[in-house]
Order: structure tokens, then C-alpha cells, then sequence
């Protein structure tokens, strides 16, 4: 779902007709974005202020869905580099996913992940965010 300009809280409003069941049973937010440090070959996360507004406000805009059994789901693109989860070595793959479960666990989000804390402050829960880390051929960063 594009979060520029849609209210996630639209797919609500798409049921079955015979069954009355949400039409929806995930929805995807479209997008977080993975930025390489070419000097330290690492990669964050940079979150966007539409992504930013819907994380902060999780309980006006990602409950509902969640109450209702819908899986919410974070895309990550690449932002105008050659970094993307797929190549990534296992060690950056995951210090990325850390970086991830913070921003899914975090009542406030910063622009930019580092600016969370290195580990979630203890009022924050971890269990909305489960990430795997991607096994791929360590080729890159």
C-alpha cells in the first residue's frame, strides 16, 4: 500500500459479500528504504515521513488491522544504491534486521534508524516486528 497519499485503515472497509471477512488479510507499507554508508560498508534503514507518521501512530492506524487479523508488513527498497537485503553478507544482514525490530518496536521512530537506541528501550514491545535474516551469497556488503 502506497502511504503517500492512502489511510491504511481503508482496507477495512473491503469485505467479502457472502462471508462479511476482510478482503485483506496482510497489508504491506510501501516504503521503508535500505541506504548503504559506502564508507563503512554498512546499510540502515531510512524512514520515510509518511512510513514515520504511520509507525508513530501504530494505535490510530496499524491496531485496527491487527485487531482484525491483518498481518502489517514493512517493504524495504533500495534507495538509489546497489544495497538490497538480497546480497548482504550474514553479519550486515543481521545488524539490518536489529536495526528493523527496533523501528517496528519503537513507540516514537526517528528518521533514521540510528537514531533509535541500539537496543529497544524496555517499554518497547519486540513481538510486533518478527524478522528473519536473509541467508544469501555473501557478495557484497
Amino acid at each position: 500500500m502506497e502511504t503517500n497519499d492512502v489511510n491504511p485503515l481503508n482496507l477495512l472497509a473491503f469485505t467479502l459479500k457472502d462471508s462479511g471477512k476482510y478482503l485483506f488479510d496482510a497489508i504491506v507499507l510501501f516504503s521503508d528504504n535500505i541506504i548503504l554508508d559506502e564508507t563503512t560498508g554498512t546499510v540502515h534503514a531510512l524512514v520515510n515521513d509518511n512510513i514515520k507518521y504511520i509507525l508513530n501512530n501504530r494505535e490510530k492506524y496499524l491496531t485496527p488491522l491487527q485487531e482484525r487479523g491483518m498481518k502489517v508488513i514493512l517493504a524495504i527498497t533500495p534507495y538509489h544504491t546497489h544495497a538490497g537485503v538480497a546480497n548482504l553478507k550474514p553479519a550486515t544482514a543481521d545488524a539490518f534486521a536489529k536495526e528493523l525490530k527496533i523501528i517496528c518496536a519503537c513507540s516514537t521512530v526517528s528518521p533514521r534508524a540510528p537514531a533509535c537506541a541500539a537496543t529497544p528501550p524496555s517499554s518497547c514491545p519486540t513481538s510486533c516486528c518478527s524478522l528473519t535474516t536473509p541467508r544469501r551469497p555473501s557478495s557484497s556488503p
